[in-house]
């Protein structure tokens, strides 16, 4: 069930990788079952990746050929084996290949000396170190069984309404976040049909986040567009919690833009509560920059006090929307926010374990999750 669930913000090639190993979502189809945990709400999910080191060197182990599971993940570890075994192979043999143009390299290097000095003797130090590095490095490689993997992890929300048609896009390179409805990217909650059943059930109880754009469509899109998917976050504005009460926090430290007096522009920071007061500020800055002038001071302290004052003024203006907002909700919808629980579900596979990395954050906008599996 879990594979039909969009993994948003993950790269078009990692979601390729993910698909590489035989996750176990078994505990995930138990809760939407009878008698689970997710048995008698609505529940809507979404999925992520979450990148992490695992070893993926699988000792040899005896397998029941009536369980399925245990057969496909035994399959897998060989295919994972084989791989890695393939990446040895080549490793070695370039290793070699190092090796043999690193003496070759020193007997050239030796007989021009002995050419020019024939009472020196031959010096075999350089072949030796060339070959222990080229070996040596040869031999780290070889030992390295892990390996970087996105983990597949769903959260189901447990809503009386459905969460918003609406992603955020957010990145490190982008200064600032844009809301952005599903359907303009071909995304959307889809009701789930369960394997079991062969209609939709007039109302249905479990929707999963789709996508349904085309990866042979990719190569027609920019960069840019093609980009947007890997940034991609499900939203929902929150009015209680801890996300909300982040989304409340103020960063005190800005970026000051100074032009200094030869013209160029510079850039740096200025933190209103743990840095000293603006004049003291400008003071030690022109200090440490070889500046004088009470032109310049004055400059600077205005650019610093503008910085500040404008950043005061947007996070106040931030706030006041968030209340307003909230007061224009209706009371149903309000409800719902404010009881929505969220479960978050990890691969139970014990090959490769990822049982000590799981964490109940989900996104900057859900928070985290009431509980964890």
């Amino acid at each position: 069930m879990w594979e039909k669930v969009y993994l948003a913000g993950t790269d078009w090639d990692q979601l390729e990788a993910v698909d590489e190993i035989d996750w176990d979502f078994e505990h995930l189809d138990e809760a939407l079952s009878t008698g689970g945990v997710l048995s008698s709400d609505k529940v809507y999910l979404f999925g992520s990746t979450e990148p992490q080191l695992l070893d993926m060197n699988f000792d040899d182990e005896a397998v029941d050929e009536s369980d399925g599971a245990a057969v496909r993940a035994a399959a897998q570890r060989k295919k994972m084996a084989a791989r890695q075994a393939d990446a040895d192979a080549y490793v070695q043999e370039r290793a070699a290949k190092r090796s043999r143009a690193n003496s070759g390299k020193a007997v050239e290097r030796t007989k021009k000396k002995a050419a020019a000095a024939e009472e020196e003797p031959p010096s075999q130090t350089t072949v030796g170190e060339d070959v222990q590095s080229a070996g040596g490095g040869a031999g780290v490689l070889l030992e390295q069984t892990s390996t970087v993997i996105p983990i597949p992890v769903i959260v189901a929300v447990v809503s009386k309404r459905p969460p918003p048609e609406t992603v955020a896009i957010t990145s490190v390179q982008r200064s600032s976040e844009e809301l952005v409805p599903m359907a303009k990217l071909k995304m959307g909650w889809h009701p789930l049909l369960r394997k079991d059943a062969r209609v939709m059930p007039k109302q249905p109880r479990v929707f999963v986040l789709k996508c349904e754009q085309r990866r042979a469509r990719l190569r027609n899109m920019t960069e840019n567009d093609v980009k947007t998917y890997e940034y991609v976050l499900p939203y929902v504005f929150l009015p209680e919690g801890e996300a909300a009460a982040a989304a409340d926090e103020v960063d005190t430290e800005v970026t000051v833009t100074w032009e200094k007096p030869d013209g160029k522009t510079t850039m740096f920071p200025y933190d209103w509560e743990m840095d000293d007061d603006v004049d003291e500020f400008v003071e030690a800055k022109m200090k440490d920059e070889e500046l004088e002038g009470d032109a310049i001071a004055t400059s600077m302290a205005a650019a610093i006090t503008a910085e500040v004052k404008a950043t005061k003024e947007r996070y106040r203006a931030e706030k006041l929307a968030r209340k307003q907002r909230i007061e224009a909700m209706p009371a149903e919808e309000l409800e719902s926010l404010r009881t929505m629980k969220l479960i978050k579900f990890y691969p139970q596979n014990t090959k490769p374990d990822v049982s000590k990395m799981k964490t109940a954050f989900c996104n900057r906008y859900y928070g985290k999750a009431k509980q964890v599996f």
